[in-house]
């Protein structure tokens, strides 16, 4: 049984940067998208695949989140900064309320119990609280 503990923020200084450049997992997540990217070659847009079932849950889940995206859209204002907007905070703080349900089908899909795990990443995958903003999404 595998030990799933809450991720804490670990690269933020240009030697952890390099630290994970230098490590085995920093290798395995790029193993990873380069093997997806091989997967793909020579495919259209539009071929017909199997889709496996986690990838259709995955997908359900970000549906769910744009569904609170939609609820909670950015306002664009001349005069206001992106910076401390309250529609950011907001759909955060309702993403936080409710990602243990929205992972809950991915849970289902394994053995161990990973959504300590999956909520952190889910909800810190948008932008940061703390800031209040939306990250790259806008």
């Amino acid at each position: 049984m595998a030990a799933y503990t809450e991720p804490e923020r670990r690269v933020v200084t240009p030697e952890d940067v390099e630290k994970w450049i230098d490590s085995p997992a920093y290798n395995l997540v790029v193993n990873f998208v380069q093997g997806l990217q091989e997967l793909v070659v020579g495919m259209t847009n539009d071929a017909k695949i199997e889709v496996p079932e986690v990838v259709e849950k995955i997908v359900e889940v970000l549906n769910q989140v744009d569904g609170l995206i939609d609820k909670h859209p950015v306002i664009h204002e001349k005069d206001i900064s992106r910076f401390g907007k309250v529609e950011f905070r907001d759909f955060y703080d309702e993403l936080q309320e409710k990602a243990a349900d929205f992972v809950k089908p991915l849970i289902k899909l394994v053995e161990d119990d990973p959504g300590v795990e999956l909520r952190k990443y889910l909800t810190e995958s948008w932008g940061n609280r703390t800031r209040i903003d939306y990250g790259n999404y806008t």
